[in-house]
Parts: C-alpha cells; sequence; structure tokens
C-alpha cells in the first residue's frame, strides 16, 4: 500500500502542476482600471472590429466583382473582358485579408503600448490602407470603363 500512495501523490502532483499551468496561462490580460484604462482597451476592441467589418465588406466587394463580370451579358461577346472579373474580384479578396492583418498588428501594438503608458499614432497604416484602397478603386474604375 505504500508503493500505491507514493505513486498516487506523484500523479497528483503531476496533475496538480498541469492544472496550476493551465491557470497561469491566460489570453486575458488583467489591467488596473484607473484612469481611462477600461475605456481606452474597449476603444481598442471597437476599431479591431471596425476593421474586421471592412475586411467583410471589402470581401464582399471582391465576390460582387467576380460574380458582375461573370453574369453580365456584355461580358459573353468580349472574352478578353471577361478575364477580367476574377483578378479584380480576387485583388480584393486580397485587400481585405491585408486588411485584417493591419487589424491585428494594429490591435496588439496598441494594447501593448496602452499597458506602458502610451498610445501609438497608426500613421502607416492609415497611409498604406488609403493608398491600396485608391489603387484598387482606380483599377476597378479602369476595368468598368473597359467594359463599356
Amino acid at each position: 500500500m505504500h508503493r500505491r500512495d507514493k505513486k498516487k501523490n506523484a500523479q497528483t502532483s503531476w496533475l496538480e502542476t498541469l492544472i496550476n499551468g493551465v491557470r497561469n496561462i491566460s489570453a486575458t490580460l488583467y489591467l488596473e482600471n484607473s484612469g481611462s484604462v477600461a475605456r481606452d482597451h474597449l476603444a481598442n476592441e471597437r476599431t479591431y472590429l471596425a476593421w474586421v467589418r471592412t475586411s467583410l465588406s471589402t470581401i464582399s466587394v471582391g465576390v460582387g466583382i467576380t460574380q458582375l463580370f461573370r453574369l453580365d451579358r456584355a461580358v459573353e461577346h468580349d472574352p478578353e473582358l471577361r478575364t477580367w472579373g476574377r483578378p479584380v474580384g480576387l485583388m480584393f479578396i486580397g485587400i481585405s485579408m491585408v486588411f485584417l492583418c493591419f487589424a491585428s498588428i494594429r490591435y496588439f501594438h496598441s494594447q501593448t503600448t496602452m499597458t506602458k503608458g502610451y498610445f501609438p499614432a497608426s500613421r502607416g497604416i492609415i497611409l498604406s490602407t488609403s493608398a491600396i484602397t485608391f489603387l484598387s478603386m482606380v483599377l476597378l474604375l479602369v476595368a468598368v470603363l473597359f467594359k463599356r
């Protein structure tokens, strides 16, 4: 019986160690709610969700463009024009994936800097997102002009 008790204690200590280790690993960041800490972090989450919403809207635009070029009867007579639909639609879907990456990077960067008492001004992501969106709109305009 003495060996079983030692074996049971060894298993219990191993199991307790595992459970304590899992409890210490958490995806949640606990901060002292002083001043505007909670408000700032909730605003950061809302900004992240707005980026996700923008990404989903951009995916919808990509799918819509692909379907527009595929179903339009005027495109059936011009096979070269029909080939524009898929690349332009895929471009918008790719842009939405870039937006989602930007959102994740921005969220965690802002969260890290806010825990240190700072707030990052997001100039690079705003400029690159605006440039990507502007170029994609120009390409879409060119595609629509060639369609007519």
